[in-house]
């Protein structure tokens, strides 16, 4: 599909230079029914998933996380409870790591926007003064 967008748009390139030739009509034409084609089979693949509930299902990333739970739930039924909690803890101490760092990942991409506002220039001049 990309490579015949790309065809597409260097033919109209063409044809906004030099006027409409017979051959860029011709080829603009059958760019324009490849990428409808194209668009047509995905629809028709969509519209057969959803009718057959099986939308998520069919995917390559729910067949995965079906085999991560499956992994998952058979090594939680060999540990005894104790470890369970243990996993669940440090599970949840992962989760706020994570949420920590994307949270100060965040802060530090929007630090120079925080030192554009009226606020901290006021606070870096009184910083600054003598």
């Amino acid at each position: 599909v990309m490579l015949m967008l790309a065809g597409g748009d260097s033919m109209t390139y063409a044809a906004n230079l030099n006027g409409l030739a017979n051959d860029l009509v011709v080829g603009l034409a059958f760019m324009s029914c490849g990428v409808a084609l194209c668009l047509l089979s995905c629809l028709v693949t969509i519209a057969v998933r959803v009718k057959t509930h099986t939308v998520l299902s069919c995917t390559l990333v729910a067949a995965c996380c079906r085999l991560v739970v499956r992994a998952a739930r058979a090594m939680a039924r060999s540990w005894p409870l104790t470890w369970r909690l243990v996993l669940v803890f440090l599970l949840y101490l992962l989760g706020s790591v994570l949420t920590g760092l994307a949270t100060g990942a965040a802060f530090l991409a929007m630090r120079p926007a925080l030192l554009r506002t009226p606020w901290m220039q006021a606070l870096q001049r009184e910083k600054h003064r003598p």
